[in-house]
């Protein structure tokens, strides 16, 4: 397995306009993108509304705009294959909704967590996160994997530049 990257993008879709609304952001979503040898294709590792999934890069184009990629610092490989074991897992709708409660806690400068955070269920950023965690990478316990939205996660990367 090749170099893997940490993309982040955008739709026009209503969801995506809300989330970047919210969010103050230019981005709504965060993935994981591959060279994936058995396929003999890149191939993006995502959690969308339809779940956390796999899907070829060149269909993952056809839909969303990529705005940043990164080439992390440090190995995700450890996170990646543990993140394979929860392919299928349901999308975090409940969660979704739920991280817009830190965002407001920042507006006030105070620090409110979640209230609907799922341990079954995953939304994007929450599960790049849990990549970050469990490859042990740099910083990644600095950031809350149900909280962070898909900004905080690029400006993250964006500092390590």
């Amino acid at each position: 397995m090749g170099e893997m990257q940490i993309g982040f993008s955008t739709t026009n879709r209503f969801l995506s306009k809300v989330i970047r609304w919210i969010t103050r952001s230019k981005v709504s979503h965060t993935w994981l993108l591959y060279y994936d040898d058995d396929f003999d294709c890149d191939m993006v590792m995502e959690a969308t509304i339809e779940g956390f999934r796999l899907i070829p890069f060149n269909a993952f184009k056809e839909k969303n705009v990529a705005i940043e990629l990164f080439t992390p610092k440090y190995s995700l490989a450890a996170g990646f294959k543990m993140a394979g074991k929860k392919l299928g897992t349901k999308y975090d709708v409940k969660g979704l909704f739920g991280a817009v409660v830190p965002i407001i806690g920042k507006w006030f400068s105070r620090k409110w967590h979640n209230p609907f955070r799922s341990k079954k269920a995953l939304f994007c950023s929450e599960a790049m996160v849990g990549i970050m965690k469990d490859s042990n990478y740099p910083g990644w316990d600095l950031l809350e994997p149900e909280d962070i939205n898909p900004q905080g996660l690029c400006d993250f990367f964006a500092a390590e530049k």
